[in-house]
């Protein structure tokens, strides 16, 4: 554990001798704008705990009431600024519920949740004691990790990043090999020496926490991206040949379904914002109604409304027979849409916990371990 903390504590450091040797080796066009944010009458700036952009050009700030802190006082910490730096909006968290406010923000109502349905007893996914040594000093090894996910199961697995949620996504995806004698059961098959493309055969999707590098390829289209992971389905092919209207229409529904903003299919991955292109990513697979879903931060870099899109229809799927398991850092989320949840630190995966009657106490003492 201690030999962990101290290579992160290095590699923490390499990286900001790294930053700052770039920064001061070139001139860089950015320039820090002081004087953009006008509060209102004798108000002056203290912390700011939050800042989210609006989708209407505006941008929404936290601000600790001209102090670190605001209790006592009579300020709204909330504010609305418009595009030239004048506040239109503020309000105070104890007028408003999380839902109001999101609708402010996000400028449209948030759905609530789909009931979860309970999963049957039926083992989809069974992991047994897998051990993964990381070639990378850096990075965290597994330790004999085992857990099993059922039928219908929304399984999470929450950690703090860097406990080694990045391998297990590898391992699970087929992305690096494993020793004999780990096991990987997928409906009672051993899958652990098959390949990304083969386990995607089976039906298995996966949605790595690295979109820009794993999950889309910045120079193709949306329509090339949707056609990638889908090489072996017979409907995105007639005669041997692409069908590209069939490609072009499920990729206009993946962009309808999941509110993706961009000009059309044909638009380029690197045009789309990181948000944008994280619900293109997500809905490309969870749209195909898949037997297991494998992703890391499913909701990483979205609004609170997309997020709630997204959780909506990972539910949806479960409900209707996906078996799903999500690696997050978000424990809120976890808990909000898992049946089970699991632990990861230091390598090493907790049992399983009912996710809503896991602790905080609980994950501390999970993570701490």
């Amino acid at each position: 554990m201690l030999l962990n903390l101290v290579k992160k504590h290095l590699s923490g450091i390499l990286l900001m001798i790294l930053l700052s040797t770039s920064l001061y080796a070139q001139e860089h066009p950015w320039r820090a704008n002081t004087e953009w944010a006008k509060m209102p009458g004798d108000r002056t700036w203290g912390s700011t705990s939050a800042v989210f952009p609006g989708q209407d050009g505006t941008m929404w700030v936290g601000e600790r009431c001209g102090q670190n802190s605001c209790v006592g006082s009579d300020d709204d910490p909330i504010l609305q600024f418009d595009r030239d730096g004048n506040v239109i909006k503020s309000c105070d968290t104890a007028d408003v519920t999380i839902n109001e406010l999101a609708q402010l923000m996000v400028g449209r109502a948030i759905d609530n949740k789909i009931k979860l349905s309970e999963p049957k007893q039926e083992r989809v996914l069974d992991i047994k004691n897998i051990s993964y040594t990381n070639p990378d000093i850096f990075g965290t090894s597994l330790k004999e990790i085992k857990f099993n996910v059922n039928f219908g199961e929304i399984f999470g697995i929450g950690g703090i990043s860097g406990n080694g949620q990045t391998e297990l996504m590898k391992v699970l995806s087929g992305e690096v090999g494993l020793n004999d004698g780990n096991q990987i059961l997928y409906n009672n098959e051993d899958i652990s020496s098959l390949d990304i493309n083969e386990r995607r055969q089976r039906e298995i999707v996966f949605v790595p926490e690295d979109r820009s590098g794993h999950s889309a390829v910045s120079s193709l289209s949306l329509s090339e991206n949707l056609l990638l992971t889908n090489l072996w389905d017979h409907n995105f092919f007639s005669n041997g040949v692409i069908n590209t209207n069939y490609v072009d229409e499920k990729t206009s529904e993946v962009i309808e379904k999941f509110n993706v903003q961009c000009n059309a299919s044909g638009s380029l991955a690197s045009s789309l914002s990181g948000g944008n292109l994280q619900k293109f990513v997500v809905g490309r697979e969870i749209i195909k109604m898949p037997k297991l879903v494998v992703c890391e931060q499913p909701t990483w870099g979205v609004d609170v409304g997309s997020a709630s899109l997204i959780h909506n229809y990972l539910i949806e799927i479960s409900n209707s027979g996906s078996t799903i398991l999500i690696i997050s850092q978000d424990m809120d989320e976890l808990r909000s849409i898992c049946h089970r949840i699991a632990i990861i630190s230091n390598g090493v995966i907790s049992k399983p916990y009912d996710a809503k009657r896991i602790t905080p106490e609980d994950i501390a003492i999970e993570m701490a371990k």
